[in-house]
């Protein structure tokens, strides 16, 4: 009888040891994974995303199917966890910490958005409670869209020495292809999500979640507009008044657009000093607005080309460069790139202030404003922006 009471008490002592969690000091947050059936070696990465510039703040490298993430923080913090190893998707697994935080994620396959979170943070089980509402149908698309990404790792983003023509041929086709299947399952997934958000908490992640929808609308990439629109009224007053709330707002209900022909608008910008600046300082010069973010190849492209133009109408025309960043990347970058010119920001959410006002859709974008404030050109891309620009100030 004794025998079997110590045997009993090691097992429940060894149950205890396995479910005990690891102790996290308040200011910091760990997160530990344990994935089967991906190779060791596979690079995890955990990054964060300031208004769509994506930062990687960590990497670690799968060994014996364990993987694992520590740092400091001092608040509550959305997170993502991704791969751009062969097989995963170009997606990340969202997850929320906190100080104190512990978290355990399993995991059975590449198919990241399959894997588990257990978490005691409550925005982690409302995140949880999305992922699973979009089973099985997202697993299909994680699959679609894991293929997808390495055909165009292989054939354009990081090429072999000996890709040629006709290899990115067959992948341009292949790419296709799988578009056409993603193309239906993901107004599946959209229709299910948007049923979902009906009766679910209106939480930070709902939140989250109606602010990227409501961006798509100006794309003509979003058909659910009456169903955004109910789901609206779910919103508190005080949900309301935060700066995602605002931002779906005017996503929502945006007032008019400009087009070529139309007077100009304005609104309230700040440059590098913080100093409220308006559009209207520069009446009765042509005026070309410059929108551009960071993480833009085409926006760093197009600056020699802003540069020339500058210089060859510098008695007539003012640019002004438009950065939809927050406010210390951006200020950050424009004194480490030693930016010229007239560097101002909106301080808004991506695309809701004048962007959305002269209906941009696309970065680099430009906007010519002729002396009388008149809108003479709108084009997005800089490969032809020398040719537009001249075509009005060589015939005045």
């Amino acid at each position: 009888m004794k025998t079997c009471i110590f045997i009993m008490a090691i097992a429940m002592g060894m149950m205890s040891a396995c479910n005990r969690k690891p102790s996290v000091p308040k200011g910091e947050f760990l997160i530990q994974g344990e994935l089967k059936d991906v190779p060791d070696g596979t690079v995890l990465r955990l990054d964060k995303s300031n208004k769509g510039l994506i930062e990687t703040l960590a990497k670690d490298t799968l060994k014996d199917g364990k993987f694992s993430f520590r740092d400091t923080i001092s608040s509550l913090r959305n997170l993502m966890i991704g791969s751009m190893d062969q097989g995963f998707p170009p997606d990340w697994l969202e997850v929320w910490v906190k100080p104190g935080t512990y978290m355990r994620i399993t995991g059975k396959s590449k198919l990241i958005l399959s894997w588990r979170v257990e978490s005691d943070v409550p925005e982690q089980a409302d995140e949880n409670s999305f992922v699973d509402c979009l089973m099985p149908e997202q697993m299909e698309m994680m699959a679609y869209m894991a293929d997808e990404y390495d055909w165009l790792k292989k054939a354009y983003f990081f090429p072999a020495d000996d890709v040629d023509a006709a290899f990115k041929k067959k992948a341009r086709a292949k790419v296709d292809s799988i578009r056409k299947l993603e193309k239906p399952l993901q107004a599946v997934l959209t229709k299910k999500e948007l049923n979902f958000m009906k009766t679910a908490p209106v939480s930070k992640t709902w939140m989250k979640r109606m602010l990227w929808f409501t961006s798509l609308l100006h794309t003509g990439r979003m058909p659910y507009e009456a169903e955004l629109k109910e789901l609206y009224t779910r919103i508190p007053e005080a949900e309301r008044q935060t700066v995602n709330g605002q931002a779906i707002t005017k996503y929502l209900f945006p007032l008019p657009t400009v087009e070529v022909g139309d007077q100009m608008v304005d609104g309230d910008l700040y440059d590098m000093e913080g100093k409220l600046r308006h559009l209207s300082e520069f009446k009765g010069r042509y005026i070309l607005l410059d929108f551009w973010s960071l993480g833009c190849g085409a926006c760093v492209y197009s600056v020699p080309v802003v540069k020339r133009i500058c210089s060859q109408y510098a008695d007539r025309l003012t640019v002004v460069c438009i950065n939809e960043n927050l406010e210390k990347d951006w200020k950050k970058y424009v004194v480490e790139e030693k930016l010229e010119g007239n560097q101002w920001n909106e301080l808004l959410p991506a695309n809701t202030g004048l962007s959305a006002r002269y209906n941009i859709d696309g970065i680099p974008a430009f906007v010519l404003i002729s002396p009388d404030g008149i809108v003479l050109e709108k084009c997005s891309g800089y490969s032809s922006l020398v040719e537009r620009v001249t075509k009005h100030l060589s015939q005045r």
